[in-house]
């Protein structure tokens, strides 16, 4: 494959599911093919831990065994062979401050301010972006 894209997949995997699903998606790309994705960031799992009365099972509300930061997304994408492109920190917002307009900045500056506010409410609203390229 040319490209392979995994947005909001690799937070539901434990870490030998990962491992694997990453030495798959490496065999599965052509010499020069991109591993596009997103995965919250720096989210705590604990605050969205669920318990369930009726048979005492604890769960993460929405199915997340995993927590990325940086410095971790870098290391995972290296060992399994990856170059990594692009790394990027965006909010749930999506808008780039260089290039929106002036009511677009002014959205941005709200919600953000709001997100601070009411930030466990709201959590996970930070994500990494990602650009991998096959190396070999």
């Amino acid at each position: 494959f040319d490209f392979v894209v995994v947005s909001e997949v690799l937070e539901h995997l434990d870490d030998q599911t990962i491992g694997q699903a990453l030495v798959e998606i490496h065999r599965v790309l052509k010499k020069g093919g991109y591993l596009i994705g997103t995965v919250p960031a720096h989210e705590n799992i604990d605050d969205n831990i669920c318990f369930c009365p009726k048979c005492g099972t604890t769960y993460h509300r929405w199915g997340h065994k995993q927590s990325f930061k940086e410095e971790a997304l870098r290391s995972l994408f290296s060992e399994k062979g990856f170059r990594i492109m692009r790394i990027k920190h965006l909010t749930f917002y999506g808008v780039q401050l260089d290039t929106a307009i002036f009511v677009n900045k002014i959205k941005f500056f709200i919600g953000k301010t709001l997100f601070l506010l009411l930030r466990k409410i709201f959590a996970p609203q930070w994500w990494f972006y990602f650009e991998i390229k096959k190396g070999n």
